[in-house]
């Protein structure tokens, strides 16, 4: 089948120096149509006019009228056609055409280092939100991969082989506040004594940095392995995700389990009570790390860092599969679960 060629259409090109341009990693395609789909379905928000809260939230009714649609890829660093909405989309011709325009006019100013972004998208909330799912829609550099969007006329709007640094200064990463006396817990990666801070990586794979002063390096001693909690001066983001922890004190290790008082679930920060809890083992003969704990979750994976990343892409998706969905779609057994994950996750 040829792929369509009209504004509700657009390509992404995935290349790769040195390699086959023809293979594709599977995570680099579903994390990067994921984003991109995200983009989209934001933008068909911005264009209703609705407000954006703290939690980003998507009906049924708008994935379904503004679905991607994936063609057959095309020959040359693995181009992928896409149409927005297709046979399935409820939303008049009209609305798909507005809000494909925007997505290509967005593209084009991430692309050009954030230029008239500003005017696009005058709200700060919904400029920060897009310009995260852009960065989060470039592949890791470690994957050797770059991501391009070009139009249905084949003009290149977004050229992923330029670095998208220029978009951090259009649209600031972080606006800091700090927050006094806050608990924030992590998996301990690293300590340097001479600096006197340690670093701790947050449940989704993120490392921030944390600082002691003299009085407290003893305590951090006695409980320097695994994951541990902490309190002190946490610094945020506008987003309140935390950045770094200052004069950190009252340190506490878990035993090898896992507790999540907060977590981030990709539409907002999250409080647990009680916290989440997960216990961790360590088998020898399989050189395996078993996580098992609330929601009935249970993973393995061959390092603590991953087995964090793991558990947040799960938890991320129960909040998106079932918290997320309309009881009715549920089974019996999935509405017992979306009432458990309401009941002791509440939006910060």
């Amino acid at each position: 089948m040829a792929s369509p060629r009209d504004v509700r259409s657009f390509s992404i090109h995935f290349d790769r120096e040195g390699q086959d341009d023809h293979v594709l990693p599977a995570h680099v395609l579903i994390e990067s149509l994921d984003k991109i789909q995200r983009i989209v379905l934001l933008l068909a928000k911005m264009h209703r006019g609705e407000q954006l809260g703290q939690r980003i939230a998507f009906s049924q009714e708008l994935r379904d009228e503004f679905a991607l649609l994936c063609y057959l890829p095309e020959p040359g660093s693995y181009a992928l056609p896409i149409e927005v909405g297709g046979e399935s989309g409820a939303a008049a011709q009209s609305v798909l055409n507005d809000v494909c325009q925007l997505f290509h006019r967005v593209s084009r100013a991430v692309g050009d280092a954030g230029a008239d972004l500003h005017q696009i998208v005058p709200d700060p909330r919904y400029r920060s939100a897009l310009a995260g799912l852009y960065r989060k829609a470039q592949p890791s550099p470690k994957s050797g991969v770059s991501l391009s969007i070009e139009d249905h006329r084949r003009r290149r709007l977004l050229d992923g082989r330029r670095p998208l640094h220029g978009l951090d200064e259009a649209i600031p990463l972080a606006r800091t506040e700090p927050i006094s006396a806050t608990t924030i817990s992590g998996l301990l990666t690293g300590m340097d004594f001479h600096r006197r801070s340690i670093r701790l990586m947050r449940l989704d794979g993120k490392t921030i940095t944390v600082s002691y002063d003299d009085d407290d390096e003893r305590p951090l001693l006695d409980h320097r392995r695994g994951w541990i909690t902490v309190k002190g001066n946490v610094v945020y983001d506008s987003n309140r995700r935390p950045l770094s922890v200052k004069h950190a004190h009252d340190f506490a290790t878990l035993d090898d389990g896992i507790e999540l008082a907060e977590l981030w679930l990709d539409d907002g920060l999250y409080h647990a009570n009680p916290p989440l809890r997960f216990d961790v083992t360590y088998d020898a003969d399989d050189e395996l790390f078993d996580l098992e704990g609330d929601f009935e979750i249970s993973l393995s994976a061959g390092s603590r860092p991953k087995l964090l990343r793991e558990l947040n892409e799960v938890l991320s998706m129960l909040w998106l599969d079932y918290a997320q969905e309309e009881p009715d779609r549920l089974s019996p057994r999935a509405r017992n679960l979306r009432a458990e994950l309401l009941a002791r996750l509440q939006a910060a």
